[in-house]
């Protein structure tokens, strides 16, 4: 493992094919096709094909699809200090949501109800989305290849 590890810092071929993970160790037996399935795939790219249900009341509280329950409850338990694999021991608990409202009042002094933390973990990701859209925009115009630069000065003058 040591040796892999120092292949991978080195950047010596061998490292970076075992640091390109399975997409690019599988390049290098591109002919077998039996292989192709064992290369792992972004989940993001394959959102639409989970199979969420969840049974927590919960998931009705905000009107809520399964999955967009499931980002709104990750991003609150988050934002609450806790760990991601956490939510998983209560997302489908009624009483967690209700105990984390509670714990927020403990804490805080302000009354969040669980409609409340919900909605807050909601506004999040909406912030974050929109943050990440202005940060493209704002890169799209730093994205102008140097040579361009150069010919627009080159003919500009002339």
């Amino acid at each position: 493992m040591d040796k892999a590890l120092e292949e991978v810092k080195n950047m010596t071929l061998a490292g970076r094919v075992l640091g390109s993970k399975t997409s690019g160790i599988y390049n290098l037996f591109r002919e077998k096709e039996k292989y192709k399935d064992m290369v792992t795939r972004p989940s993001i790219t394959e959102e639409d094909n989970f199979n969420i249900d969840i049974q927590s009341k919960a998931v009705k509280l905000l009107g809520l699809s399964d999955l967009d329950y499931l980002y709104a409850y990750i991003i609150a338990l988050e934002n609450l200090g806790f760990c991601l694999f956490a939510s998983f021991a209560f997302i489908d608990n009624d009483e967690a949501l209700t105990l984390l409202s509670d714990m927020y009042f403990y804490k805080t002094g302000v009354r969040a109800s669980e409609k409340d933390i919900l909605q807050y973990a909601l506004q999040t990701i909406k912030n974050e989305k929109e943050y990440e859209r202005k940060v493209k925009l704002t890169n799209v115009s730093k994205t102008i290849p140097e040579f361009v630069k150069v010919l627009y000065r080159y003919f500009h003058k002339n």
